[in-house]
């Protein structure tokens, strides 16, 4: 009987142990999972706070690009940093196209210039919106504006296959700035003059960055590249069209007198870099 008793005492002695490790090996296996949930967690923070962030950025961004754009060597310098997601700046990605017409008949050929842009991708691990999701959070889906309260930048956020992107680059302004009577040979005649603004940003080649970095933007040059001169009588109106990609938009500009109209093309050179 004692041989009995103490075959009994071990069983349950080896069922304590092995009760032991179960619940230690039990316990380790929720801490893993919890700590694995938290880390996850925190990590969607970070990344959906690195996102916000870099929103605000792209605001600053746009102040500094108005700042700068018309003030030949000024500059200003934009701080990001970049580690959940990506940043790009990308060469020529941007066709800008401006049309000019006189009561919908064609004045000169096309103006087109090449324009870079700036692009911040997120994964949807971090942030997403619902599918084909499309806003503007700077400016709006406008190539073209006559208002001198509207900036030259535009942003917007993208849902797009996997990631968020935010997408920075310029639009167009075009406005009537002046009339003045010119003499010439003992007659007067009125001279409508219509400026288009254009800022082309000039990136030497499409790179993409992570980690604390500096976008710089310099104006290099202010220059009027081309300019249309046209006889117009009063009560026409002209009307500046532009194409950004898939994005098109126009303005029209009424004249108010009988003369001549002057289109002038004025081209703000922002180099980018970093």
């Amino acid at each position: 009987m004692k041989g009995l008793r103490k075959l009994k005492n071990c069983r349950r002695a080896v069922s304590y142990a092995i009760s032991a490790v179960i619940i230690a090996a039990t316990t380790i296996v929720l801490v893993i999972v919890a700590l694995s949930y938290a880390y996850q967690t925190i990590d969607q923070q970070q990344g959906a706070s690195e996102y916000n962030v870099i929103e605000n950025s792209f605001l600053t961004l746009d102040d500094a690009l108005n700042t700068v754009a018309w003030k030949p060597q000024s500059s200003r310098s934009i701080r990001f940093s970049v580690n959940y997601g990506e940043l790009w700046l990308l060469k020529d990605e941007r066709l800008i196209s401006i049309n000019v017409t006189i009561n919908g008949a064609p004045i000169g050929t096309p103006f087109q210039i090449q324009s870079g842009e700036i692009k911040y991708s997120i994964s949807h691990n971090y942030i997403r919106f619902s599918e084909n999701y499309k806003e503007f959070f700077i400016g709006s889906n406008l190539t073209v504006t006559n208002s001198s309260t509207v900036g030259f930048g535009r942003a917007y956020v993208a849902d797009t296959g996997g990631k968020v992107d935010l997408v920075y680059y310029p639009a167009v302004r075009a406005m009537k700035t002046s009339v003045i009577q010119v003499k010439e040979g003992g007659e007067s005649y009125n001279v409508t003059y219509v400026d288009i603004w254009i800022i082309k940003l000039s990136i030497e080649k499409t790179s993409v960055f992570r980690g604390d970095f500096d976008i710089k933007l310099r104006c290099l040059s202010v220059e009027t590249l081309q300019s249309l001169n046209y006889a117009v009588s009063e009560g026409d109106t002209c009307t500046v069209s532009v194409q950004i990609e898939d994005e098109a938009s126009e303005v029209n500009i009424p004249i108010n007198h009988d003369g001549q109209l002057v289109v002038n093309f004025i081209v703000s050179d922002i180099e980018v870099t970093i």
